[in-house]
């Protein structure tokens, strides 16, 4: 741009500029109390300034005053009348919310005596209460409650009360007080179907995209279909999807007929055209009004709730993390007590005030059967998981996916690394893992009791086990998790007390043509790879590369499957497989897989030295030990093996050699060749299928 345009630009600028600032209302009040010049604002009262005049967001000189706690400053514009009712244009906030909110008692108690409605919600439907009770004023709390507050009123937002306010907070006094004056600790918050709130989005986001190309250009639109004569597209035609996903609802219904034009895209060539996720894709460009219309529209349509019985649309995303099927394995969210949101935050002494006020600490949430005590094990709350037992809770309740604190203990640090957030908590626990996992076996928590199903958490990584390598771990056992985290001392603890070292994980079930659970693969990692040089017949589905195939699906040639009939249906992973490193060499379980330092030798000796675990054993994808020894360049693990009688020469079910499991056997893993030259030197077969050469 050149330096002139931008001249003129700037130009044009100054005068709209000064235009609009001369219709702003002058509001020397609420600057002056926003500053917390209690001078100045003294001086303009003596002027007789108007002390109620807004700034443009609706912030009055009592809402600063409020905020900045000022008791002198409030009680001078309560004595030269400032309103207690007004509100801020952005959600609805009175002076005594916002006191509330800085945990200011002594202004609440002014405000209130002054007139101010206790009970005034904004436009979430909080109280004052609410912000009170997470603030934990105890002053101010008590004036809310005498002038009628209830104590078990419940924000619109997500149905929470004031005791869950204090609990994420950390508020013990506050939920004492609010517990002597009748708040109940058992009222749960509202739960949420994840399915629902995604269809919901979804048809918003298709009714804003809707009404985004009905501005465009006609050049610009896949085609056009005039609304005169009656007609009226339904809201979600546009992206291929039925007037039912909306509940009938048009654009015109909701008002915008008019504002757009006479026309709208053609329901009928959204097939041919953009698609997506959201349906058809606008190009733009737009102006302000009409990206708000298009905003306006997309939120009347997700407040009606109408897309609630709409389909999810499900899309794989493996750059950001996302997972086919994420809102069906999540199921639903909320549903928690105020002793849940106490453990999720390990707020101890909450928790402490909460059970001591009569919270109940085997109460599940309303989604999974999620229980304070997992929820603590799950976030890595170790130390107050020691306090819920303490307490009486029952160690063997599991959430729907037969997720049990003993396991979720061990899982919680050795989480797999992440591109999301994961609890983080565990390195600032006093209680170590080996101590929680004692206090739970010693309360009698069972050590063979098997996951029914992947928890959401765990396949929430990076791209997805299918290519990071991560292990399906249905089916696995506490002693199976910890050998996958190559954590001895937890493996001799859990012996200790019974547990089951030969328990496989689960193998997910054949399908044709592709993986199953998780997308292209799944159980064993890995799955019908484009980059994997083996033939078709031997890259199987169902959620596994090298899995037997599905229905329609050609045989896989004996002459390569020396595993065909070494592993019975429904067998998994063994624990010698998870620690020898299943997953190495199907993906890139190296980015994503954490586990104890320098522990893969120890684990080895002591699953065949100790637990005489066959070395020799096949998992479901065919690969002994050696394989996924090999997929890593353990050359010291590869000798150890053989001078324990495994077998060099092993070829899984799809035709791979331990020599090919070093040469590159997925794209972007590059060959060891050390471990090569020795695998042929021991009497491997080299296939020379490097696949990432």
């Amino acid at each position: 741009m050149s330096k002139l345009r931008i001249r003129f630009l700037a130009a044009c600028a100054i005068p709209v500029l000064v235009a609009a600032a001369s219709f702003a209302p002058a509001t020397p009040a609420a600057d002056a109390a926003m500053r917390g010049d209690l001078a100045a604002l003294k001086a303009l009262v003596l002027q007789g300034a108007n002390v109620n005049t807004p700034q443009g967001d609706g912030m009055t000189a009592l809402h600063w005053a409020a905020d900045r706690g000022d008791l002198a400053m409030v009680n001078l514009l309560l004595q030269s009348k400032a309103g207690v009712k007004a509100v801020t244009r952005v959600g609805t906030y009175t002076a005594l919310h916002i006191a509330a909110k800085g945990g200011h008692g002594d202004v609440i108690a002014a405000l209130l005596k002054a007139g101010a409605d206790a009970n005034a919600l904004t436009e979430t439907g909080a109280a004052a209460l609410h912000f009170a009770s997470g603030a934990g004023t105890t002053d101010g709390v008590a004036a809310l409650l005498d002038k009628g507050a209830d104590p078990n009123m419940r924000e619109r937002e997500w149905g929470q009360t004031p005791l869950v306010f204090a609990a994420s907070n950390n508020r013990p006094q506050t939920i004492a007080l609010l517990i002597k004056r009748g708040a109940d600790p058992s009222i749960k918050t509202k739960m949420v179907n994840v399915n629902d709130e995604t269809a919901q989005e979804q048809a918003g986001t298709r009714a804003r995209n809707e009404v985004l190309i009905a501005f465009e250009p006609e050049k610009h639109r896949d085609s056009t279909k005039p609304l005169t004569g009656g007609a009226d597209v339904p809201v979600g035609a546009m992206a291929g999807r039925g007037a039912a996903v909306t509940g009938g609802v048009t654009l015109r219904m909701l008002g915008f007929a008019a504002i757009v034009g006479d026309t709208l895209p053609d329901p009928n060539a959204a097939a041919a055209g953009r698609g997506g996720r959201g349906g058809p894709q606008p190009k733009g460009p737009f102006t302000t009004k009409q990206i708000q219309t298009a905003i306006e529209a997309g939120r009347k349509v997700q407040a009606t709730a109408l897309a609630a019985k709409g389909p999810v649309t499900e899309v794989v995303d493996t750059i950001n993390g996302g997972i086919a099927g994420f809102a069906n394995t999540v199921g639903g969210i909320g549903g928690l007590t105020p002793l849940h949101h106490a453990v999720r935050q390990g707020s101890l002494a909450a928790v402490n005030a909460l059970i001591d006020g009569g919270a109940k600490v085997n109460t599940p949430n309303s989604v999974d059967n999620t229980t304070p005590l997992l929820l603590a094990t799950i976030n890595g709350q170790f130390d107050v998981a020691m306090r819920l037992l303490a307490a009486g809770a029952d160690p063997n309740i599991a959430a729907g996916s037969g997720l049990a604190p003993l396991y979720a203990t061990i899982n919680t640090m050795w989480a797999p690394r992440s591109r999301f957030p994961q609890p983080q908590a565990v390195q600032n626990q006093r209680t170590t893992h080996i101590e929680l996992m004692e206090a739970l076996l010693k309360a009698g928590a069972k050590t063979n009791v098997r996951l029914t199903s992947q928890f959401w958490y765990f396949a929430y990584n990076n791209c997805g086990n299918a290519n990071c390598g991560l292990e399906n771990i249905e089916g696995t056992t506490p002693f199976w998790r910890a050998a996958y985290g190559l954590d001895v001392e937890a493996m001799k603890l859990l012996m200790k007390f019974g547990a089951d070292p030969t328990l496989p994980s689960f193998r997910t079930p054949v399908a044709a043509g592709r993986g199953g659970r998780g997308g292209r693969g799944g159980g064993g990692g890995g799955g019908d790879n484009p980059d994997d040089p083996a033939p078709a017949a031997a890259r199987g589905g169902g959620g596994g590369r090298g899995m037997l195939p599905g229905p329609g699906q050609p045989a896989i040639d004996p002459a390569i499957d020396s595993a065909s009939k070494a592993v019975p249906p429904g067998i998994g992973v063994f624990v010698i497989h998870s620690a020898a490193g299943v997953g190495y060499g199907n993906g890139y379980a190296g980015n994503a897989h954490r586990h104890a330092p320098d522990g893969w030798m120890a684990t080895m000796r002591y699953v065949v030295e100790v637990l005489h675990a066959d070395v020799n054993a096949r998992d479901n994808n065919g690969y002994t030990a050696m394989h996924h020894a090999a997929a890593r360049g353990d050359n010291e693990m590869i000798l150890y093996l053989v001078s324990k009688g495994a077998d060099v020469k092993a070829v899984a079910r799809n035709g791979r050699t331990t020599v090919d499991m070093a040469n590159g056997p997925v794209s972007r893993i590059t060959p060891i060749p050390e471990t090569i030259a020795l695998l042929v030197k021991l009497g491997g077969i080299n296939t020379h299928r490097c696949a990432s050469c």
